[in-house]
């Protein structure tokens, strides 16, 4: 791999992890679609972390009142900080799901996608959950017109469908940060509460995924390119921060509708790639 290659893949992976469009749909078929090959697995990991700290360093004042709140609760002063312990409680049960999931399912469709599939059929799969979860963007406007709650408003129930929702995100084309946005939608949070509970739920996700990617690397002869990991990395932690403050920003203001026209339009290419 080459400096532009891993300075473009660290891109494509900060955008596409925040904004709803996809990462894993866009980095498996863009290195297929240009020749690129299979960026290796200390690469693609170190991008994640990249990744990870763009939201630890975005949300750094919420997570020291986070860890503020845990003191104050082993502290039996759970009052001072109950809004925060709320939230807490709600991403925890929100994690469940997609650690379950993800622990069963992972390995099956990595092994899936990487070993029985040409790269036609790749973008046909990749197509179908961009366009459908792109329809659901569109009209999303309609159904969740009245939905404004805040984090901590929401019952525990609800921490729970968006959890299960996020599990979806193991299917390339889906978007984990798509498919939690918008079932937060339909519990009731307003588009900026939901896109910030979608940062905040990947973080115990983001860490274990991360660590398990190192354990398994453990015994293996791993060839390590620095200067591309460091590169990549770096752009994946930029361009990854300023995404985050792009799509709180953006949606406080807007619908999700010009994310799923994107969508759309990305997906009808890759079926017209499939096809001809």
């Amino acid at each position: 791999m080459n400096i532009l290659e891993a300075i473009l893949l660290g891109v494509i992976q900060g955008v596409t992890e925040f904004l709803p469009i996809s990462s894993s749909g866009h980095l498996e078929v863009l290195p297929r679609l240009f020749g690129w090959g299979t960026p290796s697995t200390v690469f693609m990991i170190m991008l994640h972390v990249g990744t990870f700290m763009a939201i630890l360093i975005y949300f750094r004042k919420k997570i020291f009142l986070y860890f503020q709140a845990l003191i104050n609760f082993l502290n039996k002063k759970a009052d001072k900080s109950k809004n925060e312990l709320r939230i807490i409680l709600r991403i925890l049960v929100a994690t469940i799901p997609a650690g379950i999931l993800g622990y069963l399912l992972e390995k099956p469709l990595v092994d899936f996608y990487d070993n029985n599939l040409d790269n036609k059929l790749i973008f046909l799969l990749v197509a179908i959950p961009m366009i459908v979860i792109g329809i659901v963007f569109i009209v999303e406007k309609k159904w969740t017109k009245h939905h404004e709650k805040k984090i901590e408003e929401i019952k525990i129930n609800n921490a729970l469908v968006i959890g299960f929702a996020q599990a979806l995100a193991f299917i390339r084309g889906v978007s984990r940060s798509g498919v939690t946005i918008i079932s937060g939608r339909l519990v009731g949070l307003s588009r900026a509460e939901a896109a910030e509970f979608s940062f905040l739920m990947s973080i115990p996700i983001l860490v274990v995924t991360s660590l398990y990617g190192f354990i398994n690397l453990g015994g293996n002869n791993v060839s390590i390119e620095i200067a591309p990991i460091i590169v990549g990395t770096m752009f994946s932690f930029l361009s990854g921060y300023f995404s985050i403050a792009f799509l709180i920003s953006f949606l406080k203001r807007n619908s999700l509708a010009a994310f799923g026209i994107y969508r759309v339009i990305f997906g009808a290419i890759l079926i017209l790639l499939f096809l001809f």
